[in-house]
């Protein structure tokens, strides 16, 4: 559903009795699935109950009552998080509807970090991510990314893996090999590396964990932040918060933005619900942001400078 909302036309509309006469929408174009969308009222229902349907909603938030008397997806009734849009939070190198584009990382404004989460019997994924002197955080690339790779996570009955998950058979060596060429296309240097606290720490059958199994190729990982899921999803949701009843502008805005390309963290951030297995394809990419949103201890990715490191240096820090 959200594939098909996403840059609908309303067509047609008829006033909700239950919504005090709004106009709630009847018709509606998908763009992207060139696809009609049309709703059915419970109103217009002769077998479906209306009048006990109606007693129910009384009191009730108009979200739901979009959802139940309207057949009208809200997607914050179950969403983590119900502020991340598809035409705020991200952006491409053509102007979006607020007339942002995705900026520049390679300029020295930014510094860059990645996250890593490994799995056993699936590829790892991967993010990258800038933050620039305002604290913005730019989410430029995935991997698998969705155009190389397809789907990570595919709708049935439940959410199940899909081919993006399927493993490639890389080792560290090459994952290694992998990554220095995303940065070298993306043109930057990785300041910090973050990687799941809990499987990097597992020893292999050579006894050592993947801390130190990366730190081989000289790529040094720090672990992720270890508190419970809902600390980091309640922090991350900060990142997309904005105030939707004002124009956006530069003190109205949501602090983090991600790439058009990034297709399967896209889907995460808008269909996990921890909903547990029903839900866990989802799961791997929304861990990543999540992971980051947690950095150093809690209040994300910093951005640096040179004059940073010589205060610190000057300091004793470094």
């Amino acid at each position: 559903m959200a594939e098909y909302q996403k840059n609908a036309r309303t067509l047609a509309t008829k006033p909700a009795e239950l919504l005090d006469g709004l106009e709630v929408p009847v018709v509606q174009y998908a763009p992207s699935r060139d696809a009609s969308v049309v709703y059915l009222h419970s109103d217009e229902n002769p077998f479906g109950g209306y009048e006990r349907i109606k007693k129910d909603l009384i009191g009730r938030p108009d979200e739901e009552i979009m959802v139940r008397a309207y057949g009208i997806p809200v997607k914050s009734i179950t969403s983590l998080l119900p502020l991340f849009s598809t035409e705020v939070q991200v952006l491409g190198e053509e102007e979006n509807s607020e007339g942002w584009t995705f900026p520049d990382i390679t300029t020295e404004g930014f510094t860059h970090y990645q996250v890593v989460d490994p799995a056993g019997n699936r590829n790892f994924c991967a993010i990258w991510a800038s933050v620039n002197e305002y604290g913005e955080i730019y989410i430029s690339r995935e991997f698998p990314d969705r155009e190389t790779y397809g789907e990570w996570a595919l709708f049935g009955e439940k959410w199940k893996y899909g081919p993006a998950s399927k493993k490639i058979g890389f080792d560290i060596q090459g994952y290694c090999s992998l990554f220095a060429e995303i940065e070298e296309d993306l043109g930057i240097e990785v300041f910090e590396r973050i990687g799941d606290s809990r499987y990097f720490a597992r020893e292999n059958e050579n006894n050592l964990d993947l801390f130190a199994s990366f730190s081989e190729y000289e790529f040094e990982f720090v672990p992720s932040d270890g508190r419970q899921e809902q600390i980091g999803i309640q922090a991350l949701d900060e990142w997309f918060s904005y105030n939707p009843n004002y124009q956006l502008d530069q003190f109205n805005r949501p602090k983090c933005f991600i790439h058009e390309s990034c297709g399967n963290l896209i889907d995460s951030l808008i269909n996990y619900n921890a909903q547990g297995k029903s839900d866990e394809a989802l799961k791997d990419f929304f861990d990543l942001i999540r992971y980051l949103r947690m950095s150093n201890a809690g209040d994300g990715p910093i951005h640096y400078t040179d004059l940073d490191f010589q205060q610190q240096r000057l300091t004793g820090g470094y």
